[in-house]
């Protein structure tokens, strides 16, 4: 009972760890740390900006990933010099921002899952006066059409994704099974066996049979 028991503990937590994949792929990556971080006030002029978030960001390539920096204030002007960079769980960009203000960083990535998300931050620059302040552009660099716009990108759907998940941990659930069962079996004497030995035990020896006292016969 103890040896089945603990197979049963063991067969229980290999189930919760095959299907912990499983579980990962439907959360999306969020936000974890910036540079320059969440509404902060920076005085030196950054030469990148840089977002880092929960999980590794999947990078399918050209258009796949963007982050776009756009001010000052309500200004729509670009002052990203730099496509979008993948580094694990970390992107990326070149800037060289203009005068003081609000910017505000538009981004995109590909989630573990493989669903695009987004969203923005913002944060102010306050360089000292007479700081020399870029120009920017209209449209940034060349990164890939509506780069920053959620929505499809090339790649393997999130639902396949998910799906490779669950079957992986199925299959792992069901070799973990398979050992155990196989343990039990090969611990577990055939039925009759052990008192089939404890009889030829218990039977007294036999041996070849011991001559009688010979009897006398009359004349």
């Amino acid at each position: 009972m103890r040896l089945l028991a603990r197979m049963l503990a063991v067969l229980g937590l290999g189930g919760v760890l095959a299907l912990l994949p499983a579980a990962a792929a439907f959360a999306h990556d969020y936000l974890v740390t910036s540079d320059p971080a969440v509404d902060s006030t920076v005085r030196a002029a950054p030469r990148a900006v840089s977002l880092t978030f929960d999980a590794v960001v999947l990078d399918y390539g050209r258009g796949s990933t963007a982050l776009q920096v756009t001010g000052p204030g309500g200004a729509t002007r670009h002052f990203e010099t730099g496509c979008a960079v993948v580094d694990g769980r970390t992107v990326t960009a070149r800037v060289a921002l203009g005068g003081p203000g609000t910017y505000t960083e538009t981004w995109r990535v590909v989630s573990a899952d493989g669903h695009p998300v987004s969203n923005s931050i913002r944060f102010t620059y306050a360089p000292p006066a007479g700081q020399r302040a870029a120009a920017g552009s209209p449209h940034g660099p060349d990164c890939g059409v509506a780069a920053a716009a959620p929505g499809a990108v090339a790649g393997p759907p999130g639902g396949l994704v998910v799906a490779l998940a669950i079957v992986g941990g199925l299959v792992v659930l069901g070799v973990l099974a398979a050992v155990v069962l196989v343990v039990l079996r090969a611990t577990r004497l055939p039925a009759g066996t052990e008192s089939a030995d404890a009889g030829l035990q218990s039977a007294p020896e036999s041996g070849p049979a011991q001559p009688g006292p010979a009897r006398e016969t009359s004349p």
